[in-house]
């Protein structure tokens, strides 16, 4: 390559990459572009060909197999004044019409009053227009959030968007892209030194609070007191804000539902292979219950030390967010309950209004 000198001898291409680096990074983002668009493309078909089927007069359902069931059930119920019973298994699981060839599984609903109060308005509308809908705004977040963030890598954005966990995430219609992507936007908030939409970001994320073990650890390791302050206050705020039309006895059942979560997992009431933990790992290897509870329970003393060592060396807060972003769901509370779980139970909820009379009846 010919060097090009400025009048003064410095060298112009310095830091510029070399005609063979161009094309490189050129084909590479071609190829993540391809991938990005086929997986648009395979949800527009995916959630299209739902919506055609669920319209259809032939179908004799009124949902479509995917996560967002229980959402959408739970919205039904609070809409007909009966938000509680959402905790109910058999309630929840029938509150849905599903044809029988599907093969429906039992539905559980464990999330707070601020998770209803966002799933309640989309009970409003048909299932196949809140499905999508969900979905898409869960992905729309998602890429909002990691274009502050991406760039650093040819099509890096592309990629993040093209991810399996992504297309499958926004099928299903769960909460993983949602919760990401308040992370990482509350951490790109930190880094603008935003401490107030920081924490209020995660405030946020206890829409799903079995999930924050690690976010605080990190936090007070790495000394952003303000961003604990303001998610705190955030926090507070939004349970009370939750409690004005749900009441704080649904606060109560959603701890209560937290204690009873731990039998289900040791009676295989919850299914374990769709569980991103080490816990689901050690039970598709053929662990028993408590052998995966010693194995979630040992990972996550270690993802606890390792986030606060990390966070507190300092370091560019985007490696250390990556860092959180890859522990956070695999260190969830609800899979770090020990063996006793009942008698939990019988101390803190078993007179409970409400609750399952087989279920409070276990020894």
């Amino acid at each position: 390559m010919i060097q090009s000198k400025s009048p003064g001898g410095a060298d112009l291409n310095v830091g510029r990459p070399s005609p063979e680096t161009s094309r490189g990074i050129a084909v590479l983002t071609r190829i993540s572009g391809i991938l990005a668009a086929l997986s648009v493309l395979g949800l527009v078909v995916y959630f299209g060909a739902a919506v055609f089927v669920m319209t259809s007069e032939i179908y004799k359902g009124d949902v479509f197999p995917a996560d967002y069931i229980a959402f959408w059930a739970s919205g039904q119920l609070a809409l007909d004044g009966r938000a509680i019973e959402a905790f109910d298994t058999a309630t929840i699981t029938t509150a849905v019409t599903i044809p029988a060839e599907y093969d429906p599984k039992q539905y559980y609903w464990m999330y707070p009053p601020t998770w209803a109060a966002v799933t309640t308005p989309l009970g409003a509308l048909p299932f196949w227009v809140a499905w999508p809908l969900f979905s898409a705004a869960t992905v729309v977040l998602y890429i909002t959030a990691i274009g502050r963030w991406a760039g650093r890598l040819p099509g890096e954005q592309n990629l993040l968007l093209a991810a399996p966990v992504v297309v499958l995430g926004a099928m299903n219609g769960n909460t993983g892209l949602l919760l990401a992507g308040l992370l990482i936007l509350a951490l790109s908030a930190m880094e603008r030194e935003r401490w107030v939409a920081a924490g209020l970001l995660i405030a946020a994320m206890t829409v799903k609070p079995t999930l924050g073990v690690l976010i605080p650890v990190a936090l007070i390791a790495g000394g952003y007191w303000r961003v604990v302050l303001w998610a705190t206050v955030g926090t507070i705020v939004f349970a009370l804000l939750a409690a004005i039309p749900f009441g704080f006895e649904y606060w109560a059942r959603f701890f209560a539902e937290i204690l009873i979560a731990a039998d289900r997992l040791a009676e295989g009431g919850i299914p374990t292979e769709v569980m991103v933990t080490w816990y689901g790992f050690g039970r598709a290897l053929g662990a028993g219950h408590d052998a995966a509870i010693l194995g979630q329970i040992g990972f996550s003393v270690v993802a606890v030390g390792l986030i606060g060592w990390g966070w507190r060396r300092g370091g560019r807060l985007a490696e250390k967010g990556a860092l959180l972003l890859i522990a956070t769901p695999l260190a969830r509370l609800t899979r770090i309950i020990t063996r006793w779980p009942s008698r939990w139970r019988g101390l803190s909820c078993g007179s409970m209004p409400g609750m399952d009379s087989a279920a409070a009846s276990k020894p």
